[in-house]
């Protein structure tokens, strides 16, 4: 009894989805008017006519490579460095500071291991919400902002904290 009825829900699943698929199915129309042309036919394509300082009339031997002679470098050793983190901010144009300071639009940290030479960059979004000190927790793109109104000079610093 219970596989019978498994058997009719599957027949009525698949009938349904059947209906389903039928409705979804683009309906017949026209194909619109084509474009008319405007009548004007393109010249025949004439080679002799193409011939100019691109388009040498006669072939000509190309230059044979000669190899230079090696030259040998010895390497030097570099001296180890840190990792150089850079943060990158582009912040948005006012018209005058009677507005306030800008705020941040971009962020981005770069970040450079002279040891491999691999440098990094993650973009941050304007929108991500972190703790800014002194103030509590806001948008990122505000610590610039809230900084140079407290403490003018200080955005970048806070910026990175």
């Amino acid at each position: 009894m219970r596989l019978r009825c498994l058997h009719q829900a599957v027949a009525i699943a698949l009938a349904l989805l059947t209906l389903g698929l039928a409705a979804c199915s683009p309906s017949a129309r026209p194909t619109p008017a084509p474009i008319g042309l405007s009548g004007r036919l393109l010249p025949p394509y004439n080679e002799g006519a193409l011939a100019d300082a691109a388009r040498p009339s006669q072939r000509v031997a190309a230059p044979v490579a000669t190899a230079a002679p090696m030259v040998v470098v010895e390497p030097t050793a570099v001296p180890k460095q840190d990792r150089v983190n850079v943060l990158l901010l582009g912040v948005d144009e006012r018209e005058t500071w009677s507005e306030g300071p800008p705020r941040t639009d971009a962020l981005m940290l770069a970040s450079a291991d002279p040891a491999t030479g691999q440098v990094s960059v993650l973009s941050l979004p304007r929108d991500l919400w972190v703790s800014i000190p002194g103030f509590g927790p806001e948008r990122i793109n505000v610590a610039y902002r809230v900084a140079e109104m407290t403490a003018p000079g200080t955005g970048p610093d806070t910026a990175a904290a």
